[in-house]
């Protein structure tokens, strides 16, 4: 009960806490997460775009 009093306490710091253990575990982070998010969102509207244009009536 302790570790998450202190966690309420400190929402910024577990919160960074968390975000390097998630880093440590998986090699991966939130600044990658969105990286890779946005290109997705890229891609997936430029395919769109080529549809409509090439393809659409």
């Amino acid at each position: 009960m302790p570790r998450l009093r202190w966690a309420i306490r400190h929402p910024y710091q577990t919160l960074l806490r968390n975000h390097d253990k998630a880093i440590g575990s998986t090699g991966f982070g939130l600044g990658q997460a969105a990286v890779i998010g946005s290109f997705t969102i890229g891609v997936v509207g430029w395919l769109t775009y080529q549809y409509v244009v090439h393809l659409g009536p």
